[in-house]
């Protein structure tokens, strides 16, 4: 599995159980642009929830090992508050929900999982437009570790053995060595 499906799922897991108001949790791809266009949202997600974006211009060191490594990839939430038409008729207003970003800030801020390490909080940026949706953003940062690549494409190993005149070999030593390494 991609470190990207694995941390998503971790934040997954991570949001729902800290953060009791979040109702449901994405992928990111520009739904919130096409929410505030329309009054009747597509996709089946209950507000409020958190949309996760992926960094689309990370910076990525490939190490000798075939392992990559990025050491300020970026990942954006998009927390969806509140769909304003729905506020108020018989449940929360809007103040209400305005604990949810901080909330969430606060479950992940100094975190690690797995192939991701210190994802910190950044960055927020608040919504101007504030029509019928209220999305708040919030980025964080994080060092990553891909080992994606170095896992497809093994790097053969071998063992030097050198044997002295001096020195017998264990026959049952020499044949476990070519067993373990063909």
């Amino acid at each position: 599995m991609s470190w990207q499906k694995t941390l998503f799922q971790e934040l997954k897991t991570r949001l729902l159980n800290q953060v009791q108001d979040i109702k449901s949790i994405s992928l990111y791809n520009g739904q919130v642009e096409d929410w505030r266009g329309d009054d009747n949202r597509d996709e089946n997600l209950e507000l409020p929830c958190v949309l996760v974006e992926f960094d689309q211009a990370a910076d990525w060191e490939r190490q000798r090992t075939g392992v990559r490594i990025c050491r300020n990839y970026q990942f954006r939430l998009h927390i969806v508050i509140s769909d304003l038409q729905e506020v108020g008729k018989d449940g929360p207003s809007a103040l209400d929900y305005l604990d949810i970003p901080l909330a969430a800030v606060n479950a992940l801020d100094g975190q690690s999982f797995g192939n991701v390490q210190n994802f910190r909080f950044i960055k927020e940026e608040l919504d101007s437009a504030r029509g019928h949706i209220i999305s708040e953003l919030r980025i964080f940062s994080a060092h990553v570790t891909d080992d994606s690549y170095a896992l497809a494409n093994p790097q053969p190993s071998s063992i030097i053995l050198q044997v002295s005149p001096n020195v017998t070999a264990d026959p049952q030593i020499i044949s476990q060595l070519k067993i373990n390494n063909p």
